[in-house]
């Protein structure tokens, strides 16, 4: 038997953790969203990637000669800045959220697996006529009702 979460969210939490996110959202209003394509087309600066920036800057700020016309050695620096920053926060952000997923998911496991109960209950009850047990089972089971695709028709005229 799993063990029962047993944990609820109230509805004053859940104002100050709706609140806490507008927070970051208003404290980070460069966010953008990009679709699949514009993110596949990015040259992505992974963590191997690191040393070979610090570098790239370190020289590039002892030879300005080497930033090319269309970069600053401004907007360099502070784009590696930024994704360091974003770094620190994406990575708390990211398990904060794989726990919120996990815990959803286990919750939600216990109340269908406790749904289902209830309706194999009725079903039950309903087969060996307990009272008021089939008006239960009548009102789920077309959550369990199948649906038939209709064959094609094929006329061999």
């Amino acid at each position: 038997m799993e063990t029962p979460l047993n944990a609820t969210i109230g509805a004053a939490n859940l104002q100050a953790i709706k609140d806490a996110i507008n927070t970051i959202n208003n404290n980070l209003p460069f966010l953008i969203g990009l679709d699949p394509d514009q993110y596949k087309k990015l040259a992505k600066m992974e963590d191997a990637r690191y040393p070979f920036v610090q570098d790239t800057i370190r020289l590039a700020k002892n030879n300005l000669e080497l930033v090319s016309q269309f970069h600053s050695f401004e907007d360099m620096q502070a784009s590696y800045e930024l994704c360091q920053a974003l770094d620190e926060i994406s990575g708390s952000i990211a398990t904060l959220n794989i726990k919120v997923l996990h815990t959803r998911a286990y919750a939600g496991n216990q109340a269908y697996k406790a749904g289902l109960g209830v309706y194999d209950t009725s079903k039950r009850g309903t087969k060996y006529g307990v009272p008021g047990m089939a008006a239960v089972y009548n009102e789920l089971k077309k959550y369990f009702a199948r649906k038939f695709k209709p064959k094609a028709s094929s006329d061999s005229n």
